[in-house]
């Protein structure tokens, strides 16, 4: 009989009794349990307090810039509240911007994501930013229409959103363009993002892209910090006179995470009609290619501005963005750039 008894007061201790719960508490918890998963399926979180967190669309405008209407009216803009996202204006975001200048990090992801992808990432390098700082941000995700179109044609199809990318260049100077001067801007780029991000803050700058240009910019505002994680671009395009050649007159500060083993920026000569190019992503940054030297290291990697990190030997051969994330120890000082540091 004791043995009985110790034996049933163990698994009472062990497994207590489950509370009373009546069918409209459980109705409840079923709700808020959907929710949440409504919410982490759609790239939803919660921003710390004091944050902002916006998204900015072009996923729906066309792929032409040709007779485009740029209104600020013409990007989807979505922010964060209490995990949901909720249909906001680029007006909105300026003023906010205007009115609470703390510093602003804009992010554009690389290519063949999905919108849900998109977000997904997005919130996950937030929370990268977050762990590093406890001053408040405003983050805000730029989000392009890179998805796979072309199902068992990736060449064709990376073609095309490399052409894209540039499509959406134009489109992000006209976002920064929208911006309130004054503000401390940080932008992270990854992959083609690093595109988007480069070829916009050129074309922000007064430069050319494919025939595409902005009015004279009078007000440029204040100088941005770039990170650039497994950039692809021409590993000298950033350089004087060439095709993002404005965007450094932009920038404050510029981190280059690179792989020189990455197997995708590998095959980068399948995108362009140099013969022999180099992506920044793999390589770092060089100089204009000359006659005697086509792989020139003169001038970006001598510009102070510009520090630079192969990360090949923690994240090994891949192309994978959370990699970097995860394994790169470098990402970190990328981080710390955008946030001002």
């Amino acid at each position: 009989m004791i043995d009985k008894i110790v034996t049933t007061n163990f698994y009472s201790f062990v497994r207590p009794p489950l509370p009373h719960i009546n069918c409209l508490q459980l109705v409840c918890w079923l709700i808020l349990l959907f929710g949440l998963l409504h919410s982490v399926a759609q790239g939803g979180c919660v921003p710390r307090a004091g944050d902002e967190y916006w998204e900015v669309s072009t996923r729906d405008l066309p792929c032409s810039v040709c007779g485009a209407d740029f209104s600020a009216e013409s990007f989807k803009v979505h922010r964060m509240v209490d995990g949901q996202w909720t249909r906001g204006t680029l007006a909105e975001l300026a003023a906010n911007m205007g009115a609470f200048p703390m510093r602003s990090i804009i992010y554009t992801h690389g290519n063949w994501m999905t919108y849900s992808n998109a977000r997904q990432r997005a919130n996950t390098l937030y929370q990268h930013i977050v762990a590093r700082t406890a001053e408040p941000i405003r983050f805000v995700a730029f989000t392009w229409p890179s998805h796979r179109q072309r199902e068992g044609r990736p060449v064709q199809d990376i073609r095309e959103k490399a052409e894209r990318s540039e499509i959406d260049a134009v489109r992000f100077a006209q976002f920064l363009r929208a911006l309130p001067t004054g503000a401390p801007i940080g932008l992270i780029g990854f992959s083609f993002g690093s595109r988007v991000t480069c070829g916009g803050l050129h074309l922000f700058m007064g430069g050319s892209l494919n025939g595409q240009c902005l009015p004279a910019n009078t007000e440029p505002g204040p100088l941005m910090r770039v990170s650039l994680i497994a950039p692809a671009f021409d590993s000298h395009w950033l350089a004087p006179s060439q095709h993002y050649g404005q965007a450094i007159n932009a920038i404050e500060s510029l981190v280059n995470i690179y792989n020189s083993r990455d197997p995708i920026l590998k095959r980068y000569r399948f995108l362009n009609e140099d013969p022999s190019p180099l992506a920044a992503g793999i390589a770092g940054f060089a100089g204009i290619p000359g006659a005697s030297d086509p792989r020139s290291i003169a001038p970006l990697q001598s510009d102070a501005r510009i520090t630079q990190y192969d990360c090949r030997s923690s994240i090994g051969s891949t192309h994978e963005e959370l990699s970097y994330y995860q394994n790169c120890s470098a990402f970190c000082l990328a981080i710390d750039n955008v946030l001002g540091r």
